[in-house]
């Protein structure tokens, strides 16, 4: 049985070096930390640790659907840009203040979006579709003896050369 004196020295050294521990964790920033945010009608997962975003995390909850991911990820830049001006705007600094501001400031210069479009495909040109044809009946005629699929192959092909001439 540990006698009282013990407990009570026990009790206050876990509770100053769970301070200690928090205070070195907090000022040092070295547990990785995620934060979802919501900005201009995303929620913005992002990850950070020693006070560095890491920017393979970015949106990470976006990341299934390419259109949705890309759109988080323009909108993450702008909220970093954002948070940056915010933070540079602050008259009463105090370290955390520092971090976050330079934390967010380099995220806003060196963080690139996945930027991604989709376009309709390009209509194909009569040749092209011409060519098509001409190979598709090459390939099944080839091996083949059937004189259907001969006189396809040669029709497909003639109608390709009135392209080439």
């Amino acid at each position: 049985m540990i006698d009282p004196v013990s407990f009570l020295f026990t009790s206050y050294f876990k509770m100053i070096s769970s301070s200690i521990n928090q205070h070195f964790s907090d000022l040092y920033n070295v547990e990785m930390q995620t934060k979802v945010v919501k900005f201009d009608g995303y929620n913005i997962a992002y990850s950070y640790q020693i006070w560095k975003i890491k920017q393979d995390n970015v949106c990470n909850n976006y990341r299934q659907n390419s259109t949705e991911f890309s759109l988080c990820t323009v909108k993450a830049k702008d909220l970093f840009r954002q948070s940056c001006s915010y933070l540079q705007q602050d008259k009463n600094k105090q370290h955390i203040t520092i971090k976050l501001q330079n934390m967010y400031c380099n995220a806003s210069i060196n963080f690139k979006p996945q930027v991604a479009m989709v376009t309709e495909p390009k209509k194909k040109s009569t040749y092209q579709i011409a060519q098509k044809k001409c190979n598709t009946a090459i390939l099944e005629s080839m091996g083949s003896r059937d004189k259907k699929v001969i006189k396809a192959r040669k029709v497909a092909c003639e109608e390709l050369e009135t392209y080439s001439k």
